[in-house]
């Protein structure tokens, strides 16, 4: 049997629990979110976080005796923003692109969907009347077929997107600060 790990995490306590629920984890410690870079050294894995709001911590300093024996250093985000430079200093390092794709290209496209379709503004409820058809004909519903959708940025997010965009009948445009081509269906866009 593989040893059993030691794990630091910037979680909620129900992620604790559920990594200590793991055959192969020994001991899940919170890291307390007032000293977020004052991580232990003495653990194998760190699951991190990003401070909220905060762009760089290039200024944060280097836990005494890091990495020590942190071999692995997992990062909850896709992009690596806001995470102290020294952080990287373990054998090896993942982040979390493209786990969040989907949901967060659904929560898009609802927001997209609410504002093409006046959501907030028919919602009917017990005991209310249905809207008029002569209302319904002077505030029509929205259509997205046919429409431009802009994206700037086609990473995993960006190409998710992209995809209900095109499955909704959308031309789809997009920016990335790469050269590399954007997916089937999606025109290179200029930032202009």
């Amino acid at each position: 049997m593989s040893p059993r790990l030691r794990i630091a995490h910037h979680f909620a306590p129900v992620t604790g629990a559920l990594l200590g629920g793991h055959p192969l984890v020994a001991e899940v410690r919170a890291i307390d979110p007032a000293a977020r870079w004052a991580l232990p050294s003495d653990v194998d894995v760190i699951f991190a976080l990003h401070a909220p709001g905060v762009a760089h911590a290039d200024d944060e300093p280097m836990p005494p005796g890091w990495p020590g024996s942190v071999r692995f250093v997992q990062i909850a985000s896709a992009g690596l923003d806001g995470y102290p430079p020294w952080l990287f200093d373990v054998p090896a390092v993942a982040t979390g692109a493209g786990t969040s794709a989907g949901p967060i290209s659904e929560f898009v496209f609802a927001a997209i969907l609410a504002r093409a379709k006046r959501l907030g503004t028919i919602d009917v409820r017990d005991g209310d009347a249905w809207p008029t058809q002569d209302a319904m004909i002077a505030a029509p519903l929205g259509d997205l077929e046919g429409r431009t959708l802009g994206l700037i940025g086609i990473g995993a997010i960006g190409a998710r997107v992209a995809a209900l965009g095109r499955a909704f009948g959308m031309r789809v445009v997009a920016h990335r600060r790469s050269n590399a081509p954007c997916p089937d269906g999606v025109e290179a866009a200029t930032f202009d």
